[in-house]
């Protein structure tokens, strides 16, 4: 049994479209960030605790990179030239996939199904965009783990992890 094609992570990592506007285009995928930021981290940061705190760093460190490189960096890598199908199937299945999410025994959410599935195709749509315009996964994944970060924040508070 051979190991993971590196190569083929790579590519989702290293491609570029190369235009006046990349960096622009990617400044676009944190803007979502920010109003998690002071709806969800800033009134519950200081309510984690130390432990708490080590758990959230790891879960929004894995969620992030693994979510991003498959929802997006599949459909790059899959359809390079079909910019709707690629579009369509990552805003798609990446939005459907947090509705398993309310189903989740015990877990509270908040703020509702509407802030959780609705906030994913909201975010899903921004980095997909993002995504399929510069042709790699430099700006989503961290803009991913960066909203996660303030998202699951209030999410751990909330859930007495």
């Amino acid at each position: 049994m051979s190991g993971p094609d590196w190569n083929y992570f790579k590519g989702m990592w290293n491609q570029a479209r190369n235009n006046k506007y990349t960096k622009w285009i990617g400044f676009a995928a944190f803007i979502p960030a920010f109003g998690v930021f002071f709806v969800s981290f800033l009134p519950n940061v200081a309510k984690l605790t130390l432990s708490t705190g080590a758990l959230l760093m790891v879960m929004v460190l894995l969620n992030g990179v693994i979510e991003e490189f498959y929802w997006r960096g599949l459909y790059l890598i899959e359809y390079p030239d079909n910019t709707r199908i690629g579009f369509i199937l990552a805003l798609i299945f990446f939005g459907a996939w947090h509705i398993s999410l309310w189903f989740a025994r015990g877990m509270i959410y908040k703020d509702g199904f509407l802030a959780l599935v609705g906030g994913a195709y909201g975010l899903g749509l921004i980095w997909t965009w993002v995504a399929r315009s510069n042709r790699n996964l430099r700006a989503v994944v961290p803009a991913h783990i960066l909203a996660n970060l303030f998202a699951f924040t209030a999410l751990f508070v909330d859930n007495g992890f």
